[in-house]
């Protein structure tokens, strides 16, 4: 995840949504598409907007711990209950009353699980949200040939 990129994912969030960038300016090479990268932030950071309709705040930020980049995303909306966060990656599961079709964890889910990577949640009601993607890091060019 670069600049660029979080900039491009930016356009998408209300002026109410406020964008914090917490990302390095080395660049970090990891075993997924460059699209399916966005796709997987992109659904988290909707979740994000979704869930803070009044307007709040979403973290993006990229880290590297040894073999993996961990990309993390934030939000201060209303949080999810530990039921909820078992069943969020299923398919066609939504806890929004009018929008969402119940893919977009799923799809983000399996990008990250096709790269040998993991996406947990952290969240807790009235708390907000935090998803942690963990993806190793490619030395070289990446095999991007996982479908």
């Amino acid at each position: 995840m670069d600049q660029r990129t979080a900039k491009l994912i930016e356009t998408e969030l209300p002026a109410t949504v406020f964008l914090e960038r917490n990302i390095p300016n080395e660049a970090i090479t990891v075993a997924v598409r460059a699209s399916d990268l966005i796709r997987i932030v992109m659904n988290l950071m909707l979740n994000g907007k979704d869930a803070q309709p009044e307007g709040g705040n979403i973290q993006l930020g990229t880290k590297r711990i040894i073999n993996y980049a961990l990309p993390v995303v934030t939000d201060s909306g209303y949080g999810i209950d530990a039921i909820t966060k078992k069943q969020a990656c299923t398919p066609f599961f939504t806890n929004k009353q009018s929008a969402g079709n119940g893919l977009g964890l799923t799809d983000a889910q399996e990008i990250a699980t096709q790269s040998k990577g993991t996406i947990t949640i952290q969240s807790e009601p009235n708390h907000g949200t935090t998803f942690h993607i963990k993806l190793p890091i490619c030395k070289g060019q990446p095999n991007l040939d996982y479908r």
